[in-house]
């Protein structure tokens, strides 16, 4: 039953009702459709999730398969690095080892060189290498520092005679008379110090001006050069010393020693010719002097190089010594060398 006031049109209530089912029924379809849709959005993106993750589970299931890998060659490597390691330890080593033989040579030298000083007396003067000879420190410093020149005169064939000597340090080993040439005299061999030299070896030194130079008296010997050096050695008191002849000074000293050849010994222990003068008439006798005989001449003297080389070559116990960049007075060139000749020759001539 209808309210009063109220006119209620069928047909328009049945549309109204059937409106609303329309709108409901949509409505639930529009939420069915839209559930639908992000139901299947959603499962897609767990599917991309886990394609990524599954992509990602193969990239780290690589990288672990290839890991191993890795570690066997990286562990090669690092053997590699050991072994550069190790051979650089062992190239160090023997640079070590190379450092200590260095060291020991260096000290081996030292020894023998020490050994060479003290027995220099020792070695062949005629096969010695003259440049590896040293005079031992002590000697040098007493030649240089305490041995003191001293001048005498002595009478000779009515001749008073200068010279000049030096008193070696503790016992004579021996003397040695030391003349000299056309322009020289003794005082030559006391400016480059010869003289103290062989002082300080243990030798006395006796260098004389020859008659007619220097202090001596100027007068001549009259072609009496033997009887000079006979009575000469007579004055000084010298038996049997190592004679020094340079130049002029041969004229003295071969005739002494040539006159009885077969016994010089017994007037000389030694020669050491310096470029000398060689009287004609005793140049057949040369070969038949036995004493030790150092001979002694520069390389730049061209005046007496073959009378030193063809003649006095052939004196039998002998050795050349030619003096690099001397002339003919190679002792006062070269004194250093002219030295060392001395300091080897010496101990040999007087053992």
């Amino acid at each position: 039953m209808t309210p009063p006031g109220v006119h209620i049109n069928k047909t328009a209530l049945a549309i109204i009702i059937g409106l609303l089912v329309v709108i409901i029924l949509g409505f639930k379809y529009k939420r069915g459709t839209d559930s639908a849709f992000f139901d299947k959005l959603s499962d897609r993106k767990t599917e991309s999730i886990l394609q990524q993750q599954s992509k990602i589970r193969d990239v780290q299931l690589e990288e672990l398969k290839k890991e191993p890998e890795k570690e066997i060659k990286k562990e090669p490597e690092n053997q590699e690095v050991n072994k550069e390691q190790k051979q650089v330890e062992l190239n160090k080593e023997p640079e070590n080892q190379q450092v200590n033989k260095e060291l020991e040579k260096t000290q081996g030298n030292k020894e023998p060189e020490k050994h060479k000083k003290e027995n220099m007396a020792a070695v062949d003067w005629k096969t010695v290498d003259i440049n590896s000879v040293i005079i031992p420190d002590e000697i040098v410093k007493s030649a240089t520092e305490k041995m003191k020149v001293e001048e005498k005169t002595y009478k000779v064939m009515d001749l008073n005679i200068f010279a000049r000597t030096v008193k070696p340090e503790g016992e004579c080993k021996g003397g040695v008379v030391l003349l000299h040439g056309q322009s020289f005299t003794s005082k030559n061999w006391a400016e480059i110090k010869t003289l103290q030299y062989i002082g300080a070896m243990g030798y006395t030194p006796m260098a004389v001006d020859l008659p007619n130079f220097g202090n001596s008296d100027k007068k001549d010997v009259d072609d009496d050069e033997l009887k000079f050096m006979e009575e000469l050695m007579k004055a000084i008191n010298f038996t049997a010393p190592v004679i020094v002849s340079p130049s002029m000074s041969g004229k003295f000293s071969l005739p002494f020693l040539l006159s009885d050849p077969k016994n010089a010994n017994k007037k000389s222990h030694g020669f050491i010719p310096v470029a000398p003068v060689i009287p004609e008439n005793y140049k057949q006798y040369i070969k038949e002097l036995q004493i030790p005989a150092a001979i002694v001449y520069g390389d730049k003297d061209l005046t007496f190089k073959n009378s030193v080389e063809n003649v006095l070559s052939k004196l039998p116990n002998s050795r050349l010594f030619k003096i690099k960049d001397a002339r003919h007075p190679a002792y006062l060139d070269q004194p250093e060398i002219w030295h060392k000749i001395i300091y080897i020759f010496l101990p040999a001539a007087f053992k």
